[in-house]
């Protein structure tokens, strides 16, 4: 696996802690103090950005998986691509016989005989 998948996988599981604890601990500050700050002001009341970051979480969280599965995708697809080859290169190939001569174009073909010439010598 190339270093970059690597590190990019990760990268969104650290992320998506750091957005777990940021939102629960945002929501658990509200839920005991409920104080203004840190909320969006929607027309009937308040939101936490608690929940904006648990999505995040989530988001990240979904990267993170999607990764493992293309991963898993491309090893299965690698490894049938290895069996296929195996399978191919252990099944005989048929016998075909004599070659045709009518298509062997590695030998130069034979000028045809001048008629001419048999014309020039019977008379």
């Amino acid at each position: 696996m190339p270093v970059g998948q690597t590190e990019a996988r990760v990268i969104n599981l650290i992320l998506a802690f750091v957005w777990a604890v940021a939102g629960f601990g945002l929501l658990i500050y509200h839920a005991r103090t409920n104080d203004p700050h840190w909320r969006i002001h929607i027309i009937d009341g308040d939101l936490s950005m608690g929940w904006a970051a648990l999505v995040l979480c989530g988001y990240n969280l979904v990267r993170f998986y999607a990764h493992r599965l293309a991963l898993a995708d491309r090893r299965a697809r690698e490894e049938m691509q290895l069996r296929r080859a195996e399978m191919l290169a252990r099944k005989p190939r048929p016998e075909y016989g004599e070659p045709n001569p009518d298509f062997n174009f590695t030998n130069e073909p034979q000028p045809p005989a001048d008629d001419r010439t048999k014309e020039k010598g019977s008379t």
